[in-house]
């Protein structure tokens, strides 16, 4: 394990393909005093890497134009011997799911969506970075405040539309592999919110189609859609209340 360096000198690329998610993670690592840069897919990330210096890589694995186990394969062959930066996948699905894969890959450890802080602390721990400590080994790391602003909901909006229309287009050419991805990038953005209800149904809408191996029927559609409709005056709501998540 590298000693661990004062949070102050961080800097982390945070890569995911939904704005809401990136703008999130971005937040948090702020919070811990980690300056983060963005990229929206995996070649995005693999460009970003090879023009900048970063000390950790947060990855989302499932992206489109290049995900993130093959732009991790990229990063690896990319690096200096003795010059390895650590690589964290960020996902929404189980964490034995395709645990091999992202061993194989070269990453180094998993962070779960919703991404909390004291799960984050301690992903960036256990490869020698110290970011924020409980004042006790004995108190749990606080849970930040994350602000939701305006942007956020009308984001949130915007890119829930784009993936049901996915979704009900992937249902339309059977195509089953474009639903289950659909499902599960709406599913990670729910959980990155706190939407729990549109989160759950995702879920099960992903695990269905796996199971199944058929796409979702007209009823998840429509219930997905009402839950989509619905979330948007319930983040208004919380706007307009706390202002946070």
């Amino acid at each position: 394990m590298e000693p661990a360096q004062p949070a102050a000198t961080i800097r982390a690329l945070v890569v995911d393909d939904n704005s809401v998610n990136r703008r999130m993670l971005c937040a948090l690592c702020a919070t811990m005093g980690i300056q983060a840069t963005s990229a929206v897919n995996g070649l995005a990330a693999v460009q970003a890497f090879s023009a900048g210096r970063f000390d950790v890589v947060l990855m989302d694995c499932r992206m489109p134009i290049m995900d993130g186990l093959e732009a991790t394969r990229v990063l690896r062959s990319s690096e200096a011997p003795g010059c390895r930066v650590p690589v964290l996948a960020v996902t929404a699905s189980q964490p034995a799911r395709h645990a091999e894969a992202r061993r194989q890959a070269g990453m180094d450890g998993l962070i779960r969506k919703p991404v909390r802080v004291e799960e984050l602390v301690s992903a960036l721990a256990d490869v020698g970075i110290a970011v924020v400590a409980p004042s006790q080994p004995s108190q749990p790391v606080r849970e930040p405040a994350l602000p939701l602003t305006p942007e956020l909901v009308t984001l949130f909006g915007s890119e829930a539309a784009s993936y049901l229309d996915q979704l009900r287009d992937a249902v339309a050419r059977d195509d089953l592999a474009a639903c289950t991805a659909a499902a599960h990038a709406l599913k990670g953005m729910a959980m990155m919110l706190r939407l729990d209800e549109l989160a759950r149904v995702t879920r099960a809408t992903e695990i269905r189609c796996r199971a199944t191996g058929r796409p979702p029927g007209p009823e998840v559609l429509e219930q997905l859609g009402r839950l989509i409709y619905e979330s948007r005056p319930a983040l208004q709501a919380r706007l307009d209340g706390d202002g946070v998540l």
